[in-house]
């Protein structure tokens, strides 16, 4: 029988993975980065990218993290944490370069259905290997019955992005 069985959302909760702050960094800058975030910031953000976050702002963030794991082991849920990471070793791809970001979301990129974990592919390049902190709690899962399959991951190479775009305006038509 597979460890892993998720078929609603209010059976109650056995066990769950809760990610890690520890080493979180500012993304490197890449347009879909940029996009998300207001103009000033990018501009911020491309200047202290590869950075780790300042502690003032990893403190509160982590204390409430602790808080949550604490109340749900409480609720005797098994609580399971991904490996940290150093997120400003640099990777990549032949289409690009990064550093990473964080590990604090893992339902960002993994789904659960049934028995089975989908790895989902990340739009960040930063993001694009963040499961890879979790590949130890994967293999046990998968080795003790659970399913694991992994999306095609897109390449984010620059040509993927228009350099000038602007959202339409409220009732401006979308050229197609």
């Amino acid at each position: 029988m597979s460890p892993v069985n998720s078929h609603n959302e209010w059976d109650p909760l056995e066990e769950i993975i809760v990610g890690r702050l520890e080493g979180a960094t500012i993304p490197s800058s890449h347009p879909v980065v940029a996009c998300n975030i207001p103009t000033w910031a990018a501009r911020l953000q491309g200047l202290a990218a590869g950075f780790e976050y300042p502690q003032r702002l990893i403190e509160p963030a982590q204390q409430e993290l602790d808080q949550f794991i604490a109340l749900l082991q409480s609720l005797d849920v098994t609580v399971r944490r991904p490996a940290a990471v150093d997120h400003k070793h640099r990777f990549g791809t032949p289409d690009w370069q990064s550093r990473g970001f964080c590990n604090s979301c893992p339902r960002d990129s993994m789904l659960v259905v049934g028995d089975e974990i989908i790895e989902t592919p990340m739009a960040w390049p930063c993001r694009c290997f963040e499961t890879h902190s979790y590949r130890e709690l994967l293999k046990d899962y998968f080795r003790r019955g659970a399913r694991w399959t992994a999306a095609p991951r897109p390449q984010l190479t620059e040509a993927l992005y228009e350099k000038d775009f602007r959202p339409p305006e409220e009732g401006e038509r979308c050229a197609t």
